[in-house]
């Protein structure tokens, strides 16, 4: 993702991309001297942190922001109810069942789905719903704070840091 990022970006200079382990707090020190920072963007790796590492982290990204700055987090979210969370593995497992209809592979859907279900890294998947997790950008302080994008257990949410 951060070579694709590069990519897009190519050589402005009023871009950097910084590659840092948010599962503690020392993450800050890497920005070091490059706030405040006008957009912070995270895909798909805040959701493997427990919920109050979550939103420490949605507040040393407010902190972070320079003021009208935004926060977006394309994320991997728990789904609303049981009802929803049984859909989409359904639809997912599907999708998987018919992606290896076109190979040669012989596995069944229940096969497929036994796989999914089991799935070594699913324990590494703490999951919080959206409704959550933008009441908690705004307890921080963010606002216009707003689901932008969400299809099933997939969403873009975030929210922007206020101008005085």
């Amino acid at each position: 993702m951060l070579d694709a990022a590069r990519k897009q970006i190519g050589h402005n200079v009023q871009t950097t991309i910084v590659t840092a382990d948010f599962s503690s707090k020392s993450w800050v020190e890497s920005i070091g001297n490059l706030g405040p920072i006008d957009v912070v963007v995270s895909g798909f790796a805040i959701h493997h942190q427990p919920d109050q590492r979550k939103k420490e982290l949605y507040a040393e990204v407010f902190h972070l922001l320079a003021e009208g700055g935004v926060f977006l987090d394309m994320e991997h979210v728990a789904s609303t109810t049981p009802h929803v969370e049984s859909l989409f593995d359904n639809y997912f497992i599907d999708h998987l069942h018919q992606f290896h209809q076109g190979t040669e592979a012989t596995k069944t859907r229940d096969e497929i789905a036994q796989d999914f279900y089991n799935r070594p890294d699913k324990v590494e998947n703490i999951l919080a719903a959206v409704p959550d997790q933008c009441e908690w950008l705004r307890n921080i302080g963010f606002t216009d704070v707003d689901c932008f994008f969400k299809v099933f257990e997939l969403a873009l949410f975030g929210g922007r840091k206020a101008s005085n």
